[in-house]
């Protein structure tokens, strides 16, 4: 049997891909959810203490109710394509994007925003290890995840996430990174600036004499507006090196600001 994990239990296990123990699920051309959720499918998953209980599954038969502790949602129609993942031959899992549109109507607006751009993002939060911020690759982009919700229409949540993509951005490295650039980007009415064309973690390409100085042709700055020539950056203080630190923020600013650039450091405070 195969058993499809979904919603709340999939964002779960999103969320801890690029940890150790965890497989990255692949892409699977699967369209149909199976007609049951075994439990037992995801032992190993429950005795991590990662996936809370109860666990969601997605079935194509409404079942009766039982004494097993999971909660299986219904897919009566053929799912998207892109909708489903797999981590074994026995155990699928939804796609990133899917489960975006599953978990939307359980946040608020802008914590479905934050949550894309994690999955889109360069990090991950493990709060059971001592540093909690992980870097992994992205899950998906923010352009899959819209386009997605193009497929899936008709879909609880698919609206609320639809619209939450026009705000999201990829690359961020942080919660931090993620909050700064929806502080000057979200509409006023959602509390930001609403100050467009701000980008994340984007190569510039450095002037002569810069590349020069650097002795690197291109740097990625935390936030960055190209047009108007300004730089944002973050200081998080996450470095044990205080020297190395100082002498890297340097580094970098001298080489932006000799490429034209009017740099802004940031602080927690």
């Amino acid at each position: 049997m195969t058993s499809l994990l979904s919603h709340i239990s999939a964002f779960e296990y999103w969320r801890h891909v690029g940890t150790p123990g965890f497989i990255v699920p692949e892409p699977s051309r699967t369209t149909i959810a199976p007609p049951n959720f075994a439990v037992s499918d995801f032992d190993w998953l429950v005795n991590t203490s990662v996936l809370s209980r109860p666990l969601h599954g997605l079935t194509s038969i409404k079942h009766k109710r039982t004494n097993e502790p999971a909660v299986r949602h219904v897919a009566y129609q053929e799912l998207p394509f892109g909708s489903v993942c797999s981590i074994s031959p026995e155990q699928r899992i939804t796609s990133p994007e899917l489960t975006i549109i599953q978990i939307a109507p359980l946040l608020s607006f802008t914590e479905l925003v934050c949550i894309i751009c994690e999955f889109c993002g360069l990090f991950t939060i493990n709060e059971s290890l001592e540093n909690p911020l992980v870097k992994r690759a992205p899950l998906t982009s923010v352009a899959k995840i819209a386009a997605f919700c193009q497929r899936a229409k008709g879909l609880t949540g698919v609206a609320k996430a639809a619209k939450a993509t026009k705000y999201a951005h990829d690359r961020s490295r942080s919660p931090m990174e993620t909050a700064t650039i929806l502080l000057f980007t979200l509409p006023q009415q959602r509390g930001g600036y609403s100050l467009s064309g701000a980008r994340l973690n984007r190569k510039i390409t450095l002037s002569p004499k810069a590349r020069k100085m650097a002795g690197i042709d291109r740097l990625e700055p935390d936030i960055a507006w190209s047009k108007a020539k300004i730089i944002v950056e973050y200081d998080s203080k996450a470095f044990h090196n205080q020297e190395a630190r100082i002498s890297n923020d340097a580094r970098r600013k001298n080489a932006f600001t000799t490429s034209g650039f009017q740099v802004i450091t940031l602080t927690s405070s």
